[in-house]
């Protein structure tokens, strides 16, 4: 848990160097019916100049979600 913090804490500290980013969203369904919303990001690392992806995080959604629901996450 701990590294996943330092881990979130350092891809945003890169996006926010980085003057281009962008933010990905997508929901999908595992083997079990859970829905799952996964937040990544993509940007530009300049200390090693190279495209940079991480996930931010990894959310369970309710049962019935709709894309107004899933913008408060």
């Amino acid at each position: 848990m701990i590294w996943q913090k330092i881990q979130k804490r350092n891809s945003l500290k890169k996006m926010k160097k980085s003057k281009l980013f962008a933010v990905q969203l997508d929901e999908s369904t595992d083997i079990q019916n859970n829905r799952i919303l996964l937040t990544c990001v993509r940007c530009i690392d300049h200390d090693k100049r190279d495209m940079k992806e991480d996930i931010l995080s990894v959310s369970e959604l309710p049962t019935h979600t709709t894309s107004s629901e899933i913008s408060e996450f």
